[in-house]
């Protein structure tokens, strides 16, 4: 039996716009920046393809994908549709766009990005993801947090319409009111004052919320 999800898995969410090594250059302007990826699901481990670096994931074009027809045209096992996303960093540093092959879906072009291993994550449950970059958020940028009940603080790195199409980002601050969020945890929205450096050196924790918004830990 196929799988056919339109919900991303934990490593898919988390890898956003490009997978990140040592030694590469900045990206800028990101905040916004739209795009969609793709998992073909072979024998328990997913090819990634996404629209990063080649396009920001046309609506007609990514509403008139049909995953089940995708799915057998490549003779993956399943697919998952993975958008459209949005980012609400700034910028990066310490990332690269994959070099590889190709594809067009539909008529959309993506790019490989990596074969993963991994499984679909819970609601606010930690994940850990390898990679080492910086997520770069400017001052006077409003961004969104999450608390644990621990006080352990993560900030919301891109936004999600796969659960809701018609999320924008200028509804991104009153999220509170519509997150089913676990006792103990609290949403709160905030405009900085100072510029603010993520960091992920090696490793990153991450969460995503019930809107499959994804977070990285501070």
């Amino acid at each position: 039996m196929s799988l056919n999800h339109t919900r991303p898995v934990a490593l898919l969410a988390l890898i956003v716009l490009l997978l990140a090594s040592s030694g590469c250059a900045a990206l800028r302007d990101a905040r916004g920046y739209r795009y969609c990826e793709i998992l073909l699901v072979y024998d328990g481990t997913s090819e990634v393809w996404g629209t990063q670096g080649l396009n920001r994931c046309p609506d007609e074009a990514w509403a008139a994908l049909d995953p089940e027809a995708l799915r057998t045209a490549h003779d993956a096992d399943g697919i998952i549709m993975n958008g459209p996303r949005y980012f609400v960093i700034n910028g990066a540093s310490g990332v690269a766009m994959p070099e590889g092959d190709t594809r067009i879906f539909g008529t959309i072009e993506m790019r490989k990005l990596a074969t993963l291993s991994a499984e679909e994550p819970d609601p606010y449950a930690p994940s850990t993801v390898l990679r080492t970059n910086v997520w770069e958020f400017k001052s006077g940028n409003e961004i969104y947090e999450l608390t644990d009940p621990d006080g352990r603080v993560y900030v919301m790195q891109s936004f999600s319409q796969i659960i809701d199409p018609t999320l924008q980002e200028d509804e991104l601050a009153a999220l509170a009111a519509r997150l089913d969020l676990p006792s103990g945890w609290q949403f709160s929205a905030r405009v900085l004052d100072e510029d603010l450096d993520l960091v992920a050196d090696g490793e990153a924790v991450v969460v995503v919320d019930d809107l499959r918004n994804t977070y990285q830990r501070r």
